[in-house]
């Protein structure tokens, strides 16, 4: 199985080591805003991933996604950076909500999700995208609308990534 993690800060890279010592999959991709942390945690990794079962470790980008199994999103603003490193506060990591919740436009349970979404390398280039859900028999049917897309090959690029992805969804479902 192809996981991949975003975000190599604390909880992407205990979810990584708890992937690679598990042994829950033969190939991990991790990926963070900072490139280098995201090698450093993969090198790390691997010293470990001796004594685990055969895992491939990649420091990738999104693109590598596009065939993974699983996709875990870790990243956001770490507890320093988001003034919440009081253990003694009872709203703790709660501090955090608001800053990374902005990557989240509207969250209606069962219904819609709206979200930015960019890559990091071009963070001007920011689209939105739109999931819908409703009921539909004994399933769900699925609506997905991707909009302010930067030219025609981003179009392009994002039509064929969100197809493989909800293809692999649909055959995960059957």
């Amino acid at each position: 199985m192809k996981i991949g993690i975003i975000g190599a800060g604390a909880v992407g890279t205990a979810c990584a080591f708890a992937v690679v010592m598990r042994g829950c999959g033969s190939e991990l991709v991790l990926l963070d805003v900072d490139r280098r942390r995201a090698r450093g945690v993969v090198s790390d990794l691997q010293y470990g991933a001796a004594l685990s079962q055969a895992v491939t470790l990649i420091e990738g980008d999104y693109h590598d996604f596009a065939d993974a199994d699983l996709v875990m999103i870790t990243a956001g603003v770490n507890e320093r950076a988001g003034g919440a490193t009081d253990r003694g506060d009872p709203t703790g990591r709660l501090r955090l909500l608001d800053t990374n919740a902005k990557v989240y436009r509207e969250v209606v349970p069962n219904e819609k999700l709206v979200f930015r979404w960019a890559w990091h390398s071009t963070p001007e280039r920011e689209s939105l995208v739109t999931v819908s859900l409703k009921a539909d028999g004994g399933g769900t049917l699925l609506t997905l609308h991707h909009e302010a897309l930067f030219d025609q090959a981003a179009r392009d690029d994002h039509e064929r990534g969100w197809n493989a992805a909800l293809d692999k969804l649909e055959k995960y479902l059957a």
